[in-house]
């Protein structure tokens, strides 16, 4: 089937919306945010709003639908703000460890690995161990003089053995994705049992909570919804470093895993005091739509409303 979908210009949009039930108290503030969000994007923030198909509840004002896209941007920059606090704790702790236990240059021993971490894989014709290798060369810019990281170009212009960084440079320009492969295929365990141990983890249990955490982040750093968005339930084992009853693949849950990561290496609630405030600001009920229990910030958890400071 061919598509030809015509483009539509604002007033038709603002037209079209109009003639579905929504209300608009100032069209040129519509029009401005039409024009600088689009359409398409916010058309996801109108489903919450409508009664059934293409039609509105009663009442309800483009202010309300943007109102909840605001709240949805605030709510996904406030889990950016955990998940760099928790990506640069991973890294670091990963790196300073393998470091230490063997030398500033680790990743390049491929001993360290899992077989199945350098076999060749057919069809693309590299082991993962390649592809690894690759990243670091290119984030790096060892082949790309323009694209060097600072530390990294000092380092390529001074040194020439070993041919790449050492450990704690490659860190600041490697992917959360890498490190979390990286953990899950480091062959000997007392690596992974040491990394995991720091934050509070189960080995077994680690390598999936760090996949779980690089799916949030990713969808983030995408500007994607977050408010109601579901993800597969990668982490295993929720309820031992969360709560009982969490429910899985849910907004609230995803909320779960980054203050439980959170506060394996924190010493206080700030996040999650924060997020109490900025859910106040949710113009729909987070009850419904985002599966939070109800009082939730009642639950030790979350430390909402105590003021006990961990020492450890």
């Amino acid at each position: 089937m061919k598509f030809n979908k015509p483009a539509y210009t604002i007033d038709q949009h603002i037209e079209l919306l109009e003639n579905r039930g929504l209300t608009f108290l100032d069209y040129d503030r519509a029009k401005r945010y039409l024009l600088t969000i689009g359409y398409y994007r916010l058309s996801a923030y109108f489903l919450p709003f409508q009664v059934a198909p293409n039609k509105f509840k009663d009442e309800v004002t483009f202010t309300d639908v943007l109102n909840l896209y605001i709240f949805d941007r605030k709510l996904r920059l406030h889990v950016m703000d955990a998940l760099e606090r928790i990506e640069v704790a991973i890294r670091s702790v990963l790196s300073d460890t393998l470091s230490n236990r063997y030398d500033p240059h680790w990743y390049m021993d491929e001993q360290i690995f899992k077989e199945s971490f350098l076999e060749i894989q057919p069809r693309r014709g590299k082991s993962q161990y390649e592809i690894f290798r690759n990243k670091i060369i290119f984030h790096t810019g060892k082949n790309y003089h323009s694209n060097r990281n600072p530390s990294c170009k000092h380092y390529y212009e001074v040194y020439t053995d070993p041919e790449l960084p050492p450990s704690w440079m490659i860190v600041e320009v490697l992917p959360m994705g890498t490190w979390s492969r990286v953990y899950e295929n480091i062959e000997k365990g007392k690596v992974r049992q040491k990394v995991s141990k720091f934050f509070s983890f189960k080995t077994n249990d680690f390598a999936g909570w760090l996949h779980a955490l690089t799916l949030i982040r990713n969808n983030c750093a995408h500007h994607s919804r977050f408010w109601n968005s579901t993800f597969p339930p990668k982490a295993k084992n929720i309820a031992k470093y969360t709560h009982v009853g969490i429910p899985l693949d849910t907004p609230y849950a995803n909320l779960a895993l980054i203050h439980a990561f959170l506060s394996s290496f924190t010493r206080n609630a700030t996040w999650s005091k924060k997020l109490y405030s900025l859910l106040q600001e949710c113009p729909l009920d987070i009850h419904q739509h985002m599966m939070f229990p109800d009082d939730w910030d009642q639950f030790p958890f979350w430390r909402i409303h105590s003021s006990l400071i961990r020492t450890s």
